[in-house]
């Protein structure tokens, strides 16, 4: 079982930051935090762990994800004094979903996730007429798959679930599922449209290529 479903911050491993980049990381709220920003000697967490990140003095910095391979060493879903709680990742995507229900988009082809766009750094969900597509980008999103998949399935009883790799996050972050269905079957394509005007066929299942 992914950490991610750990209950409380303080079961998840520390990742230490230099004072300096702890400043200007509570300056900006910016998610990255590189590499360069690590203490020396530091210890590693495991690849794609959910983290809890604090300064050298032990000012909370918040929660991500850590990359052992990246630049970027960690992408903050949670800032300081932000509690995760046990349902986040539910929580995270129906608000994400919830908004674009809001804009009341015409069209069958929405992105439901964005990101960071949406505090979920490194996962990028898009709806295709009746397939959801699921990006991972970074591989502690792609551990949590079988999570996002089921607040989809809740939230969207009835759609085809497809996991789409993308092969430059692949190569960075050593993921490893491949493109497939996780739920239904069908050939990869869905008829896109917009104001009741039908406009292209998307092909979901081609793979995104490096760059």
């Amino acid at each position: 079982m992914n950490n991610a479903e750990t209950t409380s911050p303080l079961d998840y491993p520390a990742l230490v930051i230099r004072e300096r980049s702890a400043d200007r990381l509570a300056a900006t709220r910016h998610p990255w935090i590189f590499r360069s920003a690590l203490t020396e000697g530091a210890r590693v967490p495991d690849h794609g762990a959910v983290v809890r990140v604090q300064s050298e003095r032990g000012t909370a910095i918040g929660v991500g994800f850590y990359s052992a391979l990246s630049k970027i060493a960690c992408r903050l879903v949670f800032g300081a004094g932000e509690e995760p709680g046990t349902d986040w990742i539910g929580k995270r995507i129906r608000e994400a979903v919830s908004m674009r229900t809001l804009f009341r988009i015409p069209s069958n082809a929405v992105r439901l996730v964005n990101a960071e766009g949406d505090f979920f750094p490194g996962l990028i969900v898009d709806l295709y007429h009746e397939t959801l597509v699921i990006r991972p980008e970074i591989r502690g999103v792609e551990l949590v798959v079988p999570a996002v998949q089921s607040v989809l399935e809740d939230i969207f009883p009835g759609k085809r679930i497809f996991l789409k790799r993308d092969e430059r996050a692949a190569r960075i972050e050593n993921l490893t599922i491949p493109s497939g269905y996780l739920k239904g079957e069908g050939n990869g394509r869905e008829r896109i449209e917009e104001d009741g005007v039908s406009l292209s066929l998307i092909h979901i299942s081609e793979p995104t290529r490096p760059y």
